[in-house]
């Protein structure tokens, strides 16, 4: 399962719509990273998953939440059969899910860091950091986004 894994890290909540921008069902929330050091800023969905400032969570971005390293998701079956089949094995540990797609790179001045830009149905995500640490994320793919509180 660790191969579908582009990014996994341990995130820090700096703030929560810092800019003073507020909306019904989504905030905006701004992060750091433990271990690559990345800045994030993701909209999440209050209705659904609530997130605390100062507070730690575990994030990962993955090319595939299927046990076999598959990118087909079919959720009739995954309802059906659950983590019988291994499908969704990677969803039961997390507590908020989103799949998006990557759609914009943007290289810093210095060509040695990176801002990728992920859409996930209109909810949208920033990464900042090195290239180093974000190069499996490629433009145009398909990736998981979860999270859970530690």
């Amino acid at each position: 399962m660790d191969s579908q894994k582009l990014i996994e890290d341990t995130i820090k909540i700096d703030a929560i719509n810092k800019d003073g921008k507020v909306f019904e069902r989504v905030s905006r929330i701004c992060a750091t990273s433990e271990v690559n050091k990345l800045a994030i800023e993701l909209d999440v969905n209050t209705e659904i998953y609530q997130m605390e400032k100062d507070v730690y969570y575990k994030m990962v971005l993955a090319s595939s939440v299927n046990a076999d390293g598959s990118d087909q998701f079919d959720i009739i079956r995954f309802e059906n059969e659950g983590s019988e089949s291994g499908m969704g094995s990677l969803i039961d540990q997390y507590e908020y899910v989103m799949h998006g797609k990557v759609f914009k790179y943007q290289l810093k001045d210095d060509d040695k860091n990176i801002d990728v830009f992920i859409s996930f149905g209109g909810l949208l995500m920033q990464i900042s950091g090195e290239v180093k640490n974000l190069r499996n994320l490629e433009v145009d793919s398909r990736v998981y986004l979860l999270i859970k509180k530690l």
